[in-house]
């Protein structure tokens, strides 16, 4: 069946035969029409993937963490005098103003609206215009300047001091992943 803006929504002649189909419904010309099939999955299945997909990025990061010796590669560049120390201090900093713009967003920004925010409409939100190209900055370079530091300021070399880098920003995302949505 065509919805008003073009597109196809589900329904047919049959007419609610179908105890699992939704009931159709036109949207608006303005509104993009999308096609929703109801789920079929058992109730709790969407929070057992997240939970799954959290402890997926945590193993793996704490795993490339332990294998690389990230922690003793960074107290290294942070001994190390000179820019490799610099961009050691500038990649906490940068994690730190990633974990907190994160944080913002994924659990202080929910509660204070009272609703999710609409992240496809986020160049018209006046919080999240700003917040999301700082983030979206603050996390390749946070990266670039932990790899940097980790593979010149130790024995790592360029590979290890990469997969640290990245080690220690997956645990990040898996720990955040933690926090409950609203």
């Amino acid at each position: 069946m065509a919805c008003a803006s073009g597109g196809f929504s589900r329904g047919g002649s049959r007419g609610g035969s179908d105890p699992h189909r939704r009931p159709t419904h036109h949207t608006p010309p303005h509104r993009k029409c999308t096609c929703t099939l109801p789920s079929r999955r058992p109730q709790g299945t969407c929070t057992t993937f997240r939970a799954t997909l959290t402890g997926k990025f945590i193993v793996c990061g704490v795993a490339l963490i332990w294998v690389c010796d990230a922690l003793g590669a960074f107290s290294d560049a942070l001994a190390t005098p000179g820019w490799t120390r610099r961009t050691a201090l500038a990649a906490s900093g940068l994690g730190a103003l990633t974990t907190l713009l994160l944080l913002y967003l994924i659990a202080v920004l929910p509660r204070i609206r009272g609703t999710n925010p609409d992240w496809t409409q986020w160049r018209q939100s006046s919080d999240l215009a700003v917040i999301i190209p700082v983030t979206t900055l603050a996390i390749p370079l946070c990266w670039t300047s932990l790899s940097w530091s980790l593979s010149s300021g130790s024995l790592l070399g360029a590979v290890r001091g990469m997969a640290s880098a990245t080690g220690i920003m997956i645990l990040g995302f898996g720990l955040m992943g933690l926090i409950p949505k609203r």
